[in-house]
């Protein structure tokens, strides 16, 4: 899709306004209720999402508006497609109790945990959270952010049960947070124990220690390494 949009002569602010568009009519649907079509298109922008940031690299391309849309939609679209989902499920035959509370919770799941890592890069270390242990790493790609949520919801409506994905988008908020939480506690004693944390990347070397998963997940293997070339006589 990159190579297709440099042959076009498409800006990274053209796929990042496409993905505007899509964020937005992803919610509409899901707040009519037509579950099935908003995941279509909310899937379908999550991979754009990709795209921007790629093409953006590959044509040494960058702007200031392009960076705060691209940022700015990542941080604000998805706590709103979860609150249209359950204004949607009102319009359905599977209407859920407690909904106003489940929200309420969302929302303080998805700050609280945007806090953390904020708090966690601002006081503790210079760098993100996510990078500081191998465990962060890991747990980066499972929590509760808005691709392993659409997971949740697409198994729902896969399964005819809208209102248990949207629950589960709800408790798994709230755990995500707990344990971010958790992990800005230790990351705090750990500081106070040994004066700065470092990030777990720093002690690997991605030839020497390419068997490692972690390694193997998280880093590029040399070049090397993977189309080896014969020594030189010289």
């Amino acid at each position: 899709m990159t190579h297709y949009c440099v042959r076009q002569g498409w800006q990274p602010n053209h796929v990042t306004y496409l993905s505007i568009v899509l964020a937005i009519l992803t919610g509409l649907a899901f707040w009519g209720g037509f579950f099935g079509i908003g995941l279509v298109m909310g899937w379908f922008m999550t991979f754009l999402d990709t795209v921007d940031g790629k093409l953006a690299r590959v044509t040494v391309t960058s702007s200031r508006l392009g960076d705060v849309l691209d940022h700015g939609l990542d941080i604000i679209h998805p706590p709103l497609w979860y609150l249209a989902w359950g204004a949607g499920l009102a319009s359905t035959l599977t209407p859920i109790s407690g909904l106003e509370t489940m929200m309420w919770l969302m929302f303080l799941g998805y700050v609280g945990g945007r806090l953390c890592e904020g708090a966690f890069q601002f006081w503790l270390a210079h760098f993100d959270m996510f990078i500081w242990r191998k465990l962060d790493s890991f747990n980066r790609l499972i929590t509760a952010r808005r691709n392993p949520n659409l997971i949740l919801l697409t198994y729902g409506w896969v399964t005819d049960q809208p209102d248990f994905g949207l629950l589960s988008v709800v408790v798994w908020h709230v755990i995500s947070t707990a344990i971010l939480t958790w992990r800005l506690v230790i990351g705090w004693q750990t500081k106070q124990k040994e004066g700065s944390l470092k990030s777990w990347l720093q002690d690997i070397d991605p030839a020497r220690d390419r068997e490692i998963w972690a390694v193997k997940i998280f880093t590029r293997a040399p070049i090397n390494l993977r189309k080896p070339y014969p020594l030189s006589s010289h």
